[in-house]
């Protein structure tokens, strides 16, 4: 009869090729989290990314037209400068004195006689 014996399997050294979400993976022991979380659970964790997508997304843009607006208020400012200064040449320009000066090369002056009244019979 045989004798019972152990079986010993020679022991094979592991290589370290351990990456850095491995070692985390085993130090946080996620997957036991994962089998343990009852699954209505889940659908809170969905909705809660959601609402962070939703809260990041929003500011984002938010920012965005913060952005825009600071811009448009440059503009702004740039064009009621160009339209004040033109419409003080403007005004500049339509005086009695600086009519007189621009029609004089062509013969007009100014009328010294008051108009008269035509009456017809």
């Amino acid at each position: 009869m045989a004798k019972n014996t152990f079986n010993i399997k020679p022991i094979e050294k592991k290589e370290n090729n351990n990456t850095i979400s491995q070692w985390i993976a085993r130090v946080l022991n996620i997957e036991d989290l994962i089998k343990e979380l009852p699954s209505k659970y889940l659908y809170y964790g969905i909705w809660l990314f959601f609402l962070i997508f939703c809260y990041i997304h929003f500011s984002l843009k938010y920012e965005g037209y913060i952005r825009e607006i600071e811009k448009l208020k440059i503009e702004i400012d740039e064009k009621r400068s160009e339209y004040i200064s033109k419409k003080a040449s403007f005004m500049k320009a339509t005086k009695k004195s600086e009519m007189l000066q621009k029609v004089a090369p062509f013969g007009l002056e100014e009328n010294k006689v008051a108009p008269q009244k035509v009456v017809a019979e």
